[in-house]
C-alpha cells in the first residue's frame, strides 16, 4: 500500500474505495485507512502498531515557510517511524477496477498476448528484453533476482523466482514443471518479456 495514491495509481485506489481488505496500514479516526502517499488527514491516526494519534516525522525540505506539509517548510520522512507497515496491503474485488477490461468474466476465457516478469535491480539488467521461447521465457522467469523486498526477511540481492518467492504456495520444481508443460497443451503461447 505505501505509496499507492492518485498521482501513482488512480485505478488501485478507485478499486480499493469499498468492499475491500486492508492489512498494516493506519486507521484515521473517521473509520478512513491511511498509509504513506496520501495526504495526511486532519483527524486523528491510528498507525499499524495499534499507537493513537500516530504524526508524521518531519524533516526541512529547505525551500522555507509556506511549503512542504501544510505549510511548515518540511516534508514528511517516510521512513522514520512510518504509519503503515512497509510490506502492508490491500485486497480489492477485480470487478471494482475502472481499467478492468469488459470481457474480463468471459466464460470463453481472454486471450493473453504477453507475461510480464519484473524485478527490481540497481544495474547489469536491461530495462525491458523478450524471450527467445516458452523455456526460455520459463527460465528467465525462474531465475530471476532482484532487491530483496519488505515481503522477505532478506536484505540485498535475492533470488526471488518470478518475483513470486514469498508467494509460491506448493513445491516449487513442479511449479516450474507445469509452466513447461503449457507449452504442450497451449495452441498459441504468450510471448515473454522481463522489465526492471
Amino acid at each position: 500500500a505505501p505509496g499507492t495514491s492518485t498521482q501513482s495509481n488512480p485505478n488501485a485506489l478507485a478499486a480499493c474505495a469499498k468492499n475491500s481488505l486492508f492489512t498494516n496500514v493506519g486507521l484515521t479516526d473517521d473509520g478512513d485507512v491511511y498509509w504513506e502517499g496520501l495526504p495526511v488527514p486532519e483527524g486523528g491516526i491510528t498507525d499499524w502498531h495499534q499507537r493513537k494519534f500516530w504524526l508524521p516525522t518531519l524533516k526541512p525540505n529547505f525551500k522555507g515557510p509556506g511549503t512542504g506539509f501544510r505549510g511548515t517548510g518540511y516534508t514528511i520522512d517516510e521512513k522514520t517511524d512510518p504509519c503503515a507497515h512497509p510490506n502492508s496491503r490491500f485486497t480489492a474485488p477485480l470487478h471494482q477496477c475502472p481499467a478492468l477490461d469488459s470481457e474480463w468474466n468471459n466464460p470463453a476465457g481472454v486471450p493473453i498476448e504477453a507475461i510480464i516478469f519484473g524485478g527490481r535491480r540497481k544495474d547489469t539488467v536491461p530495462l525491458v528484453f523478450q524471450s527467445f521461447s516458452w523455456q526460455h521465457g520459463t527460465f528467465i522467469g525462474a531465475a530471476m533476482r532482484s532487491q530483496a523486498t519488505s515481503a522477505s526477511d532478506q536484505v540485498g540481492l535475492v533470488h526471488d523466482p518470478m518475483a513470486m518467492k514469498p508467494f509460491i504456495g506448493y513445491n516449487v520444481k513442479d511449479y516450474f514443471a507445469h509452466w513447461l508443460s503449457l507449452e504442450k497443451t497451449c495452441a498459441k503461447l504468450p510471448k515473454i518479456f522481463h522489465v526492471n
